[in-house]
């Protein structure tokens, strides 16, 4: 047999999740929904799968591959309208079919050990209570079935197609729904209350209504209130409790004295002391309570944070530039007070213009920005002339900015800092490239362009960056500032003046 899955949604309700995870994409249990879905489908007795994405299909793609691992053939769809994706699946309603085709929506699950695939019409597959039936997105066409679909189809138009071409019905006593935190919470909820038998996974039941995986700690002063699921090198901490109908995934520590219930914990997210969690969901820094319906980063990572190794990398390495800007700091505050001395001569008083700029990474949802004063002795940037000169940059802007690296506020090397008002004023594509970078000193656009790069330039500087940063990376950038630094390598003209305040 042959399946189409429908995966192109978002989190709904939670911007932040959603730039992470696809619907589909949040875990039940052990492993993502979709998953599961493809898992059932292969038990079905499918054996080609067709894949139409929109949102985050990179990903999609990564968890599923080609299909190999499940002996089965997996093809991809890229589709840009989320909501009117059905564009492939209507070629293959209109196709000559030797097969029945199962039609199936990445956010729904329907809980049945088989399917009635020796049909003659369509069989559609509702969930709900009688008075609040609506379509899973679940469907088996026969093989004699086509059908003329739009390619610019809707959910209800192609149910609506399928129940002309002698569509039946069939209800479902369970199907799960997975579209936001809530949903995801109630089907933990359904799987527990039934003992998990439907779907597979890799915990062992240890006693009634307690699952657990290989290599989890749990403090002998831990309370655990059944149901429960957690994963794979859990920690729990002493006189932390855990449950009711809650689920650690892989990685997790939960801190003493902590206390989580009907929540749902994403793999490698840290859970801190003394937290009270009710109906909330957390990926690493990031919380969504269901109950207020509200989402919050957290950047405090000892309260909520991320355990992955690519996150403790990331603060080992912030770390490493604190403290090798402060040495430099120390090292060099003569000069930098040599550089004060001079700005209140020439200028008879202070000039150390400060900046309120958006500390980097951050999300895209300008709620969570933080913000921070950023001075230099020059913040207009340099005439021409005192370009040429070459410590223009060294003494006015690098000398006090080593202040904000000893601070972590900014690296040596980076994106250069912006204004809200600045970041707001970028296109959308340049400000989601902008805000998944590091602020520092000193910026690719400034090391091939000068001080006044054109916003081509910019773009395309800070795209390049943003996509190759790591730390030989940074190191050769570092390299090229002190080769121009000592006029070893050419430095670039300044040709013009600084068109907008969002500039180095």
């Amino acid at each position: 047999m042959r399946a189409i899955i429908i995966a192109t949604r978002g989190v709904d309700g939670a911007p932040i999740l959603s730039e992470r995870l696809g619907a589909c994409l949040l875990p039940l249990l052990d492993r993502p929904f979709l998953q599961h879905g493809v898992e059932s489908l292969i038990r079905w007795g499918v054996t080609e799968i067709d894949f139409v994405l929109s949102h985050l299909p990179e990903k999609v793609e990564a968890l599923l591959g080609t299909g190999e691992r499940w002996g089965c053939q997996f093809r991809y769809h890229l589709v840009r309208d989320p909501e009117r994706p059905y564009h492939p699946l209507a070629e293959l309603l209109a196709a000559p079919r030797s097969r029945p085709l199962i039609v199936g929506q990445a956010e729904s699950l329907p809980l049945t050990e088989s399917l009635e695939t020796a049909r003659t019409t369509p069989l559609l597959f509702m969930h709900g209570m009688e008075s609040t039936k609506a379509w899973s997105g679940w469907a088996i066409v026969p093989t004699r079935i086509r059908i003329d679909l739009p390619k610019n189809a809707s959910f209800q138009s192609v149910y609506q197609a399928l129940k002309e071409n002698e569509g039946a019905e069939e209800s479902l006593e369970n199907c799960l729904w997975i579209k936001d935190g809530t949903t995801l919470i109630a089907a933990t909820q359904t799987l527990m209350a039934r003992g998990i038998a439907p779907l597979l996974h890799t915990a062992r039941e240890v006693e009634a209504g307690v699952w657990l995986s290989r290599d989890v700690g749990i403090h002998p002063a831990a309370q655990i209130t059944p149901p429960v699921y957690i994963d794979e090198e859990c920690r729990i901490g002493k006189k932390a409790h855990i449950g009711p109908y809650t689920v650690l995934g892989k990685g997790c520590v939960v801190d003493e004295k902590s206390r989580i219930k009907n929540s749902v914990i994403l793999p490698g997210s840290y859970i801190g002391k003394k937290l009270s969690l009710t109906a909330c969901v957390v990926d690493k820094n990031c919380l969504t309570n269901t109950v207020i319906d509200s989402e919050i980063i957290i950047s405090e990572p000892f309260i909520i944070g991320d355990l992955s190794k690519k996150e403790i990398r990331r603060h080992l390495v912030t770390w490493s530039s604190r403290i090798i800007g402060a040495l430099l700091l120390i090292a060099l505050s003569p000069l930098l007070l040599l550089t004060l001395a001079t700005r209140l001569l020439q200028k008879r008083g202070p000039h150390r213009p400060t900046l309120e700029v958006v500390s980097l990474p951050t999300a895209s949802g300008g709620i969570h920005w933080h913000t921070f004063p950023f001075g230099t002795y020059e913040a207009s940037g340099p005439d021409p002339a005192c370009w040429e000169a070459r410590w223009w940059h060294f003494f006015l802007v690098f000398l006090p900015g080593l202040i904000h690296v000893t601070k972590g506020q900014l690296r040596f090397v980076g994106l250069g800092p912006r204004t809200r008002a600045s970041i707001e004023a970028l296109p959308s594509d340049w400000k989601s490239i902008y805000l998944t970078g590091k602020g520092g000193l000193i910026t690719e656009a400034m090391l091939h362009f000068g001080p006044y790069p054109s916003d081509d330039e910019y773009y395309a500087a800070e795209t390049v960056y943003t996509v190759s940063s790591g730390f030989f990376y940074d190191l050769k950038l570092l390299l090229k500032y002190l080769s121009q630094l000592c006029g070893i390598s050419p430095r670039p003209v300044a040709i013009q003046i600084p068109p907008a305040e969002h500039k180095d």
